[in-house]
């Protein structure tokens, strides 16, 4: 993972968070904390405040790389009240806005590469979870979650929330078209077999001019009614 100083860490998010809440003329440094605790969250595919406090509780060096002083964490009703009255439908927005403005540092510093893996990982599902999908391979409730992640400093770029039965090769547009929004420029994408489906072969070459690099799934054959279906799709 890339480091980034704590002071820089704080501007990264402050400018964010000034846009955001433009009444609030000073920002605690406690508030950045709870903001890249909901990022963890986010990322970890944690749906429970309950259950992400306890981690910080347990893990010192979670919180304090949170921004949080270990010995002095704010109550679970803080954070509870922060996160559901104070921050509500934010937390997408503020994650975008820091990946934009760490793009920029990394060009400034002459490391950013353009180049990014795309894979999914799996999230074990609460037993309560009654909207998650039972999976017979893992046998049990489970989600996931596709990323987007910048291949030489290890930093997520995006992220897209699934059921785990849905086929991640589908968000592979998603994923540029959001990076391409904010101006950030994508080159080489390396990803498995699963997401080589002829249209995001044609999609990410012709649309966004990136070179997809993928490693074909076991067994996998050449359909001709398949690239046909794709072409339809893709006009």
């Amino acid at each position: 993972m890339m480091h980034i100083k704590r002071k820089k860490k704080y501007l990264i998010v402050k400018s964010s968070v000034q846009q955001m809440f433009p009444r609030l003329s000073r920002i605690k440094e406690s508030v950045y904390a709870r903001i890249r605790f909901v990022i963890f969250m986010t990322l970890r595919g944690i749906k429970f405040v309950k259950k992400a406090y306890r981690e910080i509780e347990m893990n010192r060096k979670i919180a304090k790389n949170l921004g949080f002083n270990p010995n002095k964490i704010p109550s679970y009703e803080t954070i509870r009240h922060f996160i559901f009255d104070l921050l509500p439908n934010k937390i997408e927005e503020i994650f975008y806005r820091i990946v934009s403005e760490i793009e920029k540092q990394l060009k400034k510093k002459g490391k950013w590469t353009g180049k990014a893996v795309e894979d999914a990982t799996v999230i074990i599902a609460r037993k309560r979870d009654e909207e998650a999908k039972y999976n017979g391979y893992y046998e049990t409730h489970v989600w996931k979650k596709d990323l987007f992640i910048d291949s030489s400093n290890k930093i997520f770029l995006s992220y897209k929330d699934m059921e785990i039965n849905e086929n991640e090769g589908e968000h592979m547009e998603y994923h540029l078209r959001k990076l391409n929004e904010l101006g950030i420029r994508i080159t080489h994408i390396t990803a498995d077999g699963k997401y080589a489906t002829y249209y995001n072969i044609a999609m990410s070459n012709c649309q966004y001019d990136v070179d997809f690099l993928y490693k074909p799934q076991k067994g996998w054959v050449y359909n001709k009614k398949r690239r046909r279906e794709e072409n339809k799709r893709k006009t």
